[in-house]
């Protein structure tokens, strides 16, 4: 061994022990940032729900009957969005970046565009599968939030992939606090011409504020790609290179969609089911569809809570996966079990306290906040819902952690 190799080893070994050092710093750091953000967005999501309560009474039913098919729609393109971005972003040379980047936005700006027109029009549908045609005007306005958030997730993925997590916690309190204000005034503000257009009102409202965020987000991602594109000489695009970094980005993105579709399908399957059932009850009973909304309000209330597990570890996959897929790209088996032990074992904390408070105290926290109906028709619900949705919640974390590996099949 000559002298240059044998004082070149230990050196390499500092240099690649700093900056995993400072790799770990930064991704807690931007952890924190990311969970303050999730929490924050947690609270003003429970201070949404129940303002819309107060003010919508029965017709909060209404609009959570909305939300349903419409989240099945859009959340799949949420999360493929920013984990599909992030996974390009995290495997794509720096050199080749820019270029990743525009042909996989061009891929979800189509998909997104193709699901919302589609949703628009299959939404009569959608309102007699579930017994309650009224909410098609309503389900047509949030075919626009499919459209927008379809374009805004991405360019959050973008910044998820950069690892610029205090930018991303940054624009999630954003839309935090403007989705809730913009859906409590649009509702607010149309309630005197009656529910039916309260809710309409806060779908609009929801509407402006994804198209708002959409518009923030792309001027700094817009800056953010410019100075990354002017840092040396950038190779030619060709058409072949194209198509590859296109076919490439679809076969990844074809199963993480698949998975979230089926997933949420399961996370609304309960709503929609009640809402069929109870609408048709309702008419047997010689009632309106309408009087089904008190029973899916008070559901939804005690569902809220329920899936305070998952949101709250929301955060942690949001750390996990550029960090996962980047170990998996560079085949380090040793860093792929370190962040999934450590990862999986602050969700179990998480969720095991969230669960023990939402069972123990399921009617006295729905009597805390929700109009008195929802707590008596909901409490049973939720020391159920409890369970189910926190084992549900470690269950997203590690489809999470299949998905950064590229086995989302």
């Amino acid at each position: 061994m000559t002298a240059t190799e044998t004082d070149a080893s230990p050196s390499a070994s500092l240099t690649e022990s700093g900056h995993r050092k400072a790799e770990a710093t930064h991704a807690g750091r931007g952890g924190l940032a990311l969970s303050a953000a999730k929490l924050y967005f947690m609270g003003l999501g429970l201070v949404q729900q129940i303002g819309l309560s107060w003010l919508l009474q029965d017709g909060y039913g209404a609009l959570r009957g909305a939300l349903s098919p419409a989240s099945i729609t859009y959340n799949p393109l949420v999360s493929a969005g920013v984990q599909g971005m992030s996974w390009s972003v995290s495997r794509a040379p720096e050199a080749e970046r820019p270029a990743a980047l525009r042909s996989a936005l061009l891929v979800h700006a189509v998909l997104a565009s193709v699901t919302a027109a589609a949703f628009y029009v299959l939404a009569p549908l959608v309102g007699t599968a579930l017994g309650s045609e009224y909410l098609v005007p309503t389900l047509r306005i949030l075919s626009l939030v499919v459209l927008f958030y379809g374009l805004y997730a991405p360019l959050v993925g973008i910044l998820n992939g950069q690892r610029r997590f205090l930018l991303q916690a940054a624009l999630d309190a954003l839309a935090a606090t403007l989705r809730t204000l913009g859906l409590l005034l649009g509702a607010w503000w149309l309630l005197k011409a009656g529910t039916t257009r309260a809710v309409e009102g806060a779908s609009w409202a929801f509407a402006g504020v994804v198209l708002l965020m959409f518009s923030v987000t792309a001027f700094a991602v817009r800056k953010s790609l410019r100075s990354t594109a002017v840092s040396g000489e950038q190779p030619r695009d060709t058409s072949a290179a194209w198509r590859l970094r296109t076919a490439r980005h679809v076969a990844f993105l074809l199963p993480l969609l698949a998975s979230q579709v089926i997933l949420n399908l399961l996370l609304q399957a309960d709503t929609n089911t009640l809402r069929a059932f109870a609408t048709r009850a309702a008419a047997r009973e010689g009632l309106l569809p309408e009087a089904a909304d008190r029973l899916v309000g008070a559901y939804n209330a005690a569902q809220l809570f329920g899936f305070l597990p998952y949101q709250l570890l929301i955060a942690i996959t949001f750390i996990l996966f550029p960090m996962l897929a980047k170990a998996d790209r560079a085949n380090d088996r040793v860093a792929i079990g370190r962040y999934v032990r450590e990862g999986m074992r602050l969700a179990l904390l998480t969720a095991g306290l969230a669960v023990t408070a939402n069972a123990g105290l399921s009617s006295h926290l729905l009597r805390l906040v929700f109009p008195a109906q929802f707590a008596e028709l909901g409490s049973d619900a939720m020391r159920i819902l409890a369970l189910g949705l926190g084992a549900f919640a470690l269950f997203g974390v590690l489809t999470t952690v299949l998905n950064s590996l590229g086995k989302a099949w």
